[in-house]
């Protein structure tokens, strides 16, 4: 692999759309955010943070649309019927969380008590 960032960045990308290919649009969103934020601690304080999520393409929004809610008040029901300051509270809410959640079961303690339960029983 070369030294140089931009490329490896680049070979890193093309990687990940290949693997990415035959996901839904709402995985490879899930993915790709899921990436953005191992990423995110990487950066130094003072740097420019990484941009937000991309908006959808009108198909992918057209297709996300059809898909069940599957948490929350509106359990089941299409994303179409979610009222709109829901889909922003909801956005919101998860973004300040997420970090928070990932935090924590990445945390030694839950490493240790994970590790403790899959000895106690192995799969």
């Amino acid at each position: 692999m070369s030294d140089n960032p931009a490329i490896v960045g680049d070979t890193l990308a093309e990687l990940i759309r290949a693997e990415l290919a035959g996901c839904t649009p709402t995985a490879q969103r899930i993915i790709a955010n899921r990436i953005k934020a191992a990423i995110e601690s990487w950066i130094e304080p003072g740097e420019k943070p990484l941009q937000s999520v991309p908006p959808m393409t009108d198909q992918e929004a057209f297709l996300f649309k059809q898909e069940r809610m599957e948490f929350g008040k509106y359990t089941g029901q299409c994303v179409c019927d979610v009222p709109l300051d829901y889909l922003e509270w909801l956005a919101d809410a998860s973004r300040k969380t997420w970090r928070q959640i990932h935090g924590y079961l990445n945390s030694p303690r839950v490493k240790q008590e994970r590790e403790a339960a899959e000895a106690e029983d192995p799969k």
